[in-house]
């Protein structure tokens, strides 16, 4: 395959910065960088009972967040649904955690999803497989950049993590303020091209990114060479960090960064990432097009630019793979 840069010689999709080549584009057809959107997610590998425990504590304490911030919520609205059914109008925890086992006893390969919405934010609780039962919540705020309603949205969702520790009902979370992502996915696993189904099944051993806030267990700890080992490496590195007792008996942790979410630094990321790279979900780059996610570059890829008139999401870097041969009709199809 030739190259699409001539004279460079051999180019490969991971070297090129898909980023600034979909900037470019955009701006082509007078597109400009959307608000970014705050997201709160967490992972729990239990049962029903367990999910609904955590995810009804978690909408109460994120309500009781922000009526102490002083943005109030309306009032929510819940569904369940799959693919077969729905149910509206959920009102309590004992009736979600019914609904819960019964959609789950018969889910087969559908999703359950659980909506809750107000009047800016919404939230969903997913459970794609039931065995092995990993339930994955996610928090979303429409994209906009009112600066006081993102810190508090923010502080709430830290306030659940803290809570749904506590309680031991989570084994990962995190709070962000991002592009990519998108239903399951964190903005780390789309940067990496990691299945949603892969970063939530091994949340608990490795966290699914690293964000402004974020919520580890167990054996996270234990990566990190335990409790007080974390402890004094945040505090080396300028980070806030929150030590919980968990009443599933193992030690949880907050760490954060120490400025508000909406003046988040580059630096802050960057200790953050130098503090989780430990016990990291690690994947090799290959492709990210998309608007700028906060990901650290792995180094010695994304750094070359290429023409923006280019269609790069075809194969037409050197180490893709060839778009196969239309089939030659066979007779019965040319008559």
């Amino acid at each position: 395959m030739t190259s699409v840069v001539s004279g460079d010689g051999p180019l490969l999709r991971r070297e090129v910065d898909g980023v600034a080549w979909h900037v470019a584009r955009a701006a082509m057809f007078g597109v400009t960088e959307p608000a970014r959107r705050l997201q709160v997610f967490w992972t729990l590998d239990g049962s029903a009972e367990q999910a609904a425990d955590a995810f009804w504590l978690s909408i109460l304490t994120f309500e009781n967040g922000m009526q102490k911030a002083g943005r109030p919520l309306a009032e929510r609205d819940i569904h369940a649904r799959t693919m077969k059914e729905r149910r509206d109008g959920i009102s309590g925890r004992d009736e979600l955690a019914q609904i819960l086992r019964t959609f789950r006893d018969g889910l087969g390969d559908e999703l359950l999803h659980v909506h809750v919405r107000w009047d800016r934010v919404s939230a969903d609780l997913m459970l794609r497989d039931p065995d092995p039962g990993v339930w994955v919540a996610q928090w979303f705020m429409g994209r906009n950049q009112d600066t006081s309603l993102i810190d508090a949205v923010g502080t709430a969702g830290t306030e659940v993590l803290a809570r749904l520790a506590a309680e031991g009902v989570a084994d990962w979370g995190c709070v962000t303020h991002d592009h990519g992502g998108g239903i399951n996915r964190t903005p780390y696993e789309h940067y990496f091209s990691i299945r949603e189904a892969e970063g939530a099944r091994l949340a608990s051993r490795h966290p699914r990114g690293y964000y402004w806030s974020n919520l580890l267990t167990g054996r996270h700890l234990e990566g990190l060479g335990g409790p007080a080992e974390a402890l004094a490496a945040c505090h080396d590195a300028g980070l806030v960090s929150e030590l919980i007792e968990s009443a599933s008996g193992s030690p949880a942790m907050i760490v954060r960064a120490r400025e508000s979410l909406s003046v988040f630094t580059d630096e802050s990321l960057a200790a953050i990432r130098g503090l989780l790279d430990p016990i990291l979900l690690h994947r090799p780059y290959y492709w990210y097009a998309d608007w700028p996610l906060r990901v650290i570059k792995e180094p010695g890829t994304a750094f070359r630019a290429i023409d923006p008139t280019i269609l790069a999401r075809q194969p037409v870097f050197d180490d893709d793979e060839p778009e196969p041969d239309e089939p030659e009709p066979d007779e019965d199809d040319r008559r």
